[in-house]
């Protein structure tokens, strides 16, 4: 099970800082705030202070809202049904997808 961090110590432009144990460099982490959740990758470890970058900006994100770490760092699916697809920084498809005849 994942723990969740409630207490975001400090937001300087895109990057939140979060007192954490057991994270390694580029982990990904999910930020849920009340606009909804972003991804965030680990740049930083100093002790128990980790700094992460978040990918769709902090912008609305609080001191109060939630990090959970995923455990690995960012992963890309790929097969033929990817080729030829338009993706944003997530991962998530930009484009509608043709169907192969």
């Amino acid at each position: 099970m994942q723990k969740v961090y409630t207490k975001i110590i400090r937001i300087a432009g895109d990057v939140i800082t979060v007192e954490a144990e057991n994270v390694g460099y580029s982990e990904i982490a999910q930020v849920t705030a009340k606009q909804g959740t972003s991804l965030a990758q680990v740049i930083r470890i100093d002790g128990k202070r980790v700094s992460l970058q978040v990918f769709a900006g902090s912008r609305g994100i609080s001191t109060g809202d939630k990090v959970r770490f995923l455990g690995h760092p960012m992963q890309v699916a790929s097969g033929a049904n990817l080729l030829g697809r338009i993706f944003n920084g997530s991962g998530a498809p930009l484009d509608t997808p043709r169907i192969n005849r």
